[in-house]
């Protein structure tokens, strides 16, 4: 068999191969590794929507600013993201840290688990002096998704050291 013929499979399990022979060998290493690019995405895009959320006003889509419109939108599609899949994706995560369950399934689980996540913590909020309020639903969720992201990290690092072992 010659080197150009080659199949798909064989070159992914060349892959796999290389990857877990470059596995991370400190904490340091371990956070800058490829394997964790998801979890930086999902903490980057926590820390935009806090910002998005408090300084462009809720109708920057109607004011005839354009760079309040396109504030506006990002503002609705970041949000959106932030409400609807961050949460449950966080903890999908922090539950499998491996990468062994394919991505479109990771990606319907954290769908629903935002969706069952949401409403708990909008009704624990309900009996809190706060209340429901813009300023305490961010807050929640912020909190919420770091506090699971955080786990998301510590879980695969422990997935990591187990592997190596």
């Amino acid at each position: 068999m010659s080197s150009e013929s080659i199949s798909d499979s064989e070159l992914i399990d060349q892959n796999e191969a290389e990857t877990s022979n470059a596995a991370p060998q400190s904490l340091k290493e371990f956070l800058i590794h490829p394997l964790n690019y998801d979890l930086w995405i999902c903490l980057l895009l926590v820390l935009i929507t806090i910002p998005l959320t408090l300084f462009v006003p809720e109708n920057a889509i109607e004011s005839g600013n354009i760079l309040l419109i396109v504030l506006g939108v990002v503002r609705l599609i970041i949000g959106t993201i932030f409400v609807v899949f961050l949460p449950g994706y966080a903890l999908v995560i922090s539950l499998w840290p491996t990468t062994k369950k394919e991505d479109l399934t990771r990606y319907g689980i954290s769908f629903g688990l935002s969706i069952a996540i949401i409403p708990i913590l909008g009704l624990i909020l309900n009996f809190t002096p706060l209340g429901i309020t813009l300023i305490s639903i961010l807050l929640t969720l912020t909190i919420f998704t770091l506090i699971i992201l955080s786990i998301a990290f510590i879980r695969r690092y422990q997935a990591i050291l187990i592997r190596k072992q």
